[in-house]
């Protein structure tokens, strides 16, 4: 009978272990997810991200081309580079690759079929 005892609190301490790693491991790595109208839905997660709930990348918000200004001589003058698409800001419907901490979530890039 002591044996018992002693095998149920085993039991139940490893099982309040297995349970506080797996607590410890939610919500922390990488993901796949959706720009939606509405905001961001990372696989395997039910709810989703509001807009303005999230966070992007600096560099994945480019808008615009860029130019340039050189001013060598007497002259200055300008220089447009266009911007590659993939490198434009995010948009609906792109698939990104999400750091997800806790309930914190990055967009960190876009991702395309290879």
């Amino acid at each position: 009978m002591p044996n018992d005892i002693y095998n149920e609190i085993a039991r139940v301490v490893h099982g309040n272990t297995n349970q506080s790693i797996a607590a410890s491991n939610y919500g922390t790595g990488m993901a796949l997810a959706t720009v939606t109208e509405s905001g961001l839905l990372v696989d395997g997660i039910k709810q989703e991200y509001p807009k303005g709930d999230y966070w992007i990348l600096d560099n994945l918000k480019n808008t615009d081309n860029i130019t340039t200004e050189s001013a060598s001589g007497t002259e200055s003058h300008t220089h447009t580079i266009k911007t590659p698409s993939n490198q434009l800001a995010i948009k609906v419907g792109d698939r990104v690759l999400v750091a997800v901490m806790g309930i914190n979530a990055v967009i960190v890039g876009r991702i395309s079929n290879g």
